[in-house]
């Protein structure tokens, strides 16, 4: 039969609060929001108002993707120039 003492049992279930402290927790702030929301009206014109919302998640995602990746010139160059 297997034995488990209540130390192993304590450090057991400390270690999955610690785990989902970490990984579950919410975040209390509506800044990314926020921001995601005022890319998208720069991004939404008088000269842009026909864009799918499919194509403006695209165009959000690159937008952040680049923004977050200090590679990213490089890389764009480099699609552009495949392209051509």
């Amino acid at each position: 039969m297997l034995q488990i003492s209540s130390t192993e049992v304590r450090n057991s279930v400390s270690c999955v609060s610690l785990l989902a402290k970490k990984y579950l927790s919410i975040v209390a702030t509506s800044v990314p929001c926020e921001r995601l929301f005022s890319e998208g009206g720069t991004i939404i014109s008088k000269k842009r108002n026909r864009l799918s919302s499919e194509r403006l998640s695209q165009l959000l995602f690159l937008n952040s993707y680049f923004q977050s990746n200090p590679n990213s010139e490089t890389l764009m160059e480099k699609l552009l120039e495949e392209e051509n």
